[in-house]
């Protein structure tokens, strides 16, 4: 692959010679007329010199240089058929094949010469004008064409005078039509302006002088040049000499940028204080939270606690409960052997009875109180079974309390976190499309509330 700018410099399958303030520049119709609509259609007619010649106005031989720079980026193939020359493109087109390719071109430089002066070979030599022959002033055009060798280079304006520099580019490129250049040459050059600007103020002289020079160069600068001001209005409008000039340029558009500045400031201050406010409102939403986080937690513990002793209690009772069955169970079994001595004695009796014995006293008064202390069990354990009973339903009753306050904070919970996303995200009333003079009510602390002073609507959350 080939180079577009090595073609350029070496001169290989040009086809057209644009003189620019009389400077020869060789280049190739294809090229230029893809990048330039203006450059297509004045070369496509020009006559000058047989047509192998277009004769740019109003455009420096430096800025040209630059566009060329620009215009000749990329690459193309190197098939030898594309680009064939007598020395095989070695060191470049010769000034033997120029010639001939040029014939209208050298007839015309042939005319050229013959007075005072003397012409740049561009290796810092020159040469009287008087003495030098076609093939000369031929050598050096084409050693001139070899400067053509530089790329074009993107990086930011580094001064004034490259700012100049690039603001004639822009003014080329712009009469051109050379769409990209001209965004590459604003960009360049606004780059510089805003490191410029940057420093605040006092702003530099050499954003002065070079402020001056490209906007009455190039009043296409303004509108981009007031843009990139807005967002340094404060060390502008300082700025005496500045301020003069955008006046004198665009006083329209720098009247309605120091009214919208005024406007600006105005609503940025009232933004900041309603900020304060909201940041105020804040803290007071996140301390109350705070607050009641701990209170909930010191509530969590001390019912915790409760529960914990409602378990000892009816794991205590349970022992019992069982210390008072086992008991009962052995009265059982004193009563059950009682009842069988009771009825050994009735059968001894009848047998005394058959054998005329005297009858045996019963044991009556044991009976009794063996049923008296039955029946004192029977009590006591009833008692147990409904003091657990209440114990039950006393840690049913605290279990359902503890829910119905979880339920009741994180209602409460979730109504401040709305009540904060209402007082942070809408800045206005809803009733009333004013912004928020409000005063924060409750409801029996279920509720929270804001009122408008305006118009006194009221929002409860």
């Amino acid at each position: 692959m080939r180079s577009l700018l090595n073609l350029l410099a070496t001169g290989e399958g040009c086809d057209l010679v644009i003189i620019c303030e009389g400077q020869f520049f060789f280049v190739h119709r294809a090229v230029v007329a893809t990048h330039s609509p203006v450059l297509k259609s004045e070369t496509a007619f020009s006559q000058f010199l047989g047509g192998e010649a277009y004769t740019l106005e109003n455009v420096s031989p430096d800025a040209f240089r630059r566009i060329l720079a620009f215009l000749y980026r990329g690459s193309i193939s190197d098939h030898p058929r594309l680009f064939k020359t007598e020395n095989n493109g070695i060191l470049g087109t010769t000034p033997i094949e120029l010639a001939k390719r040029f014939p209208n071109v050298n007839n015309f430089l042939a005319t050229i010469g013959g007075g005072p002066g003397s012409v740049s070979k561009g290796d810092s030599t020159s040469t009287n004008l008087g003495s030098v022959t076609t093939e000369q002033k031929w050598a050096v055009l084409t050693s001139k064409q070899r400067l053509l060798n530089k790329p074009h280079d993107n990086s930011p304006c580094s001064s004034p005078t490259e700012v100049m520099a690039e603001t004639e580019v822009y003014t080329a490129a712009r009469m051109l039509q050379v769409v990209g250049l001209q965004d590459v040459a604003l960009s360049k050059i606004m780059a510089w302006v805003e490191k410029e600007l940057l420093k605040e103020a006092p702003l530099s002289e050499d954003l002065r002088l070079a402020a001056d020079y490209m906007l009455r160069r190039e009043r296409a600068l303004v509108t981009p040049f007031l843009s990139l001001c807005t967002r340094y209005m404060p060390a502008v409008e300082q700025d005496a000499t500045l301020v003069s000039l955008l006046t004198s340029l665009d006083p329209n558009t720098w009247q309605l940028l120091c009214s919208m500045r005024t406007q600006w400031t105005t609503e940025n201050d009232q933004l900041k204080q309603d900020l304060l406010q909201q940041e105020r409102r804040t803290r007071f939403l996140e301390a109350s939270i705070k607050l009641n986080q701990s209170q909930e937690a010191l509530f969590a513990d001390e019912l915790t606690s409760q529960i914990d002793k409602l378990g000892e209690s009816l794991k205590a009772s349970q022992e019992n409960h069982k210390f008072a069955e086992a008991k009962i169970e052995g009265l059982n079994k004193n009563i059950q052997s009682q009842q069988n001595e009771n009825l050994q004695l009735k059968a001894a009796k009848l047998g005394a009875k058959d054998a005329n014995q005297p009858k045996p006293e019963p044991n009556s008064k044991v009976n009794e109180e063996l049923r008296a202390t039955n029946q004192k069990l029977r009590a006591d354990l009833s008692s147990l079974r409904a003091s657990q009973a209440r114990l039950r339903d006393e840690l049913e009753n605290e279990k359902q309390l503890y829910q119905k306050l979880c339920t009741q904070y994180n209602e409460s919970k979730s109504a401040i976190d709305r009540f904060r996303t209402a007082v942070n995200r809408n800045s206005s009333c809803n009733n009333c499309k004013r912004r928020w003079n409000i005063d924060i009510e409750h409801m029996g602390y279920n509720e929270i509330g804001i009122m408008c002073n305006g118009c006194w609507e009221m929002v409860w959350y």
